[in-house]
Parts: C-alpha cells; structure tokens; sequence
C-alpha cells in the first residue's frame, strides 16, 4: 500500500512540473534590415531620399505610431496600417541639404508598439558646398 502511495505522490508530481504552461510571447517586434544609412557626398540644395526596411516579427502586428526626427531637415514617411507579423513594410527618409555644409548625422526614434521600445535609425553623409 505504501508503495502505491508513493509512486502516485511521484507521478503526481512529475505531472506538475512537466505541465508547466509555456509563456507565450504576444508583443509586436521591429526588425530592421539596415539601421543607417549613408548618402556618401551630397550636393547642398539637393533633397536626398532612402528607404528602410522593416519586418514585423512579433506575434501581434506592429502599428507604428510615430517617427521624432533630431531635425527639421529630415521628412520622414511610414506605413499608417498594421504590419502584420512576417510582413515588410518601408520608411522613407528625405533629407533637405539646403544651407548645409559639411558632415552630417541625423537619427530619427521610431514610436511604436515594438517590445523593445524606441527603435533608432540614422542617416550620415557630407554636403559639398554649392559653388
């Protein structure tokens, strides 16, 4: 009788922790196929333009809010939709070197629902002076 007991205390136990309920994690995820990007040499007066990539790869979609840019000299452009978890989607980027000189970086926050928070993306290049 005892060992009865025993082995149903043991297979009630192993039954416990073996039926642990995984956590499932239900955010939305940002992947970026490129963080930067860097126009090289540009001409002052010319609005320069790029594309990044974006791949949802949480489980829920990823809404996009918002994008805070560093300067009034960056436009950006993003999806208003959902992203749906596998989707790509892109955000556009002008750049207005209109009375720049020099090297440049500027880093704009994506705002969304992304688990990790703010996700930076930052562009760098050099204006050439018009002559």
């Amino acid at each position: 009788m005892i060992s009865k007991n025993v082995f149903l205390c043991f297979f009630s136990f192993i039954l416990c922790i073996s039926g642990k309920s995984q956590v499932v994690d239900s955010s939305a995820k940002i992947k970026l196929v490129h963080q930067f990007h860097d126009f090289g040499d540009l001409q002052e007066g010319t609005l320069a333009k790029t594309k990044f990539t974006i791949v949802s790869v949480g489980q829920v979609p990823l809404w996009i809010s918002s994008i805070e840019r560093s300067c009034g000299c960056t436009t950006p452009r993003w999806p208003k939709d959902p992203i749906a978890p596998g989707d790509t989607a892109h955000i556009e980027v002008w750049f207005n070197t209109e009375n720049r000189n020099g090297h440049f970086t500027k880093t704009l926050r994506i705002i969304s629902n992304n688990k990790g928070g703010e996700v930076p993306i930052s562009i760098i290049g050099n204006i050439i002076k018009a002559q």
